[in-house]
């Protein structure tokens, strides 16, 4: 072999190792991005699933809301009343608040009125206490009593 063949030889060789080399490179990088892109995938995809859960969470208030706005003004004191007929002629302003749609400053006015009126004659005599109206005293109405003898 000539001198020429010998570094054309050794060219090629040393282009053939050099392929080889950069072909590993390559697929260790690629197996190296690959796996990046597998994490951020299922990063991606549990981000997606988190939104669409909260999608539903928020489509269930919707519907919540939708369907309270639709029904009767029914307030938690409405529901959770229970402890039998409350005296309006002796009752406490604690007792009072019990009562639905009264709060602490209705529960004052109750007293107010009562202190410089006397006691009430009948239960309509509520809607004399300013914010009573109708249909508040029909809210009232089954959960209030005059009765001396009642609690």
């Amino acid at each position: 072999m000539t001198r020429q063949e010998s570094y054309a030889l050794a060219t090629i060789l040393s282009l053939l190792l050099l392929g080889t080399v950069l072909k590993s490179i390559q697929k260790r990088t690629l197996l190296f991005d690959t796996d990046i892109y597998a994490e951020t995938d299922s990063l991606f995809e549990a981000a997606t699933l988190e939104m669409k859960e909260r999608a539903r969470i928020q489509d269930s208030l919707n519907a919540v809301e939708a369907h309270a706005a639709s029904v009767d003004s029914v307030t938690i004191k409405d529901v959770l009343f229970a402890g039998g007929n409350i005296n309006i002629n002796t009752a406490s302003q604690e007792e009072l608040e019990r009562l639905p749609r009264i709060g602490p400053a209705m529960a004052q006015r109750i007293l107010t009125y009562r202190q410089t009126h006397g006691p009430f004659k009948n239960v309509d005599d509520l809607t004399n206490v300013k914010g009573i109206g109708p249909k508040t005293l029909d809210r009232l109405r089954d959960k209030v009593t005059l009765d001396p003898s009642d609690p």
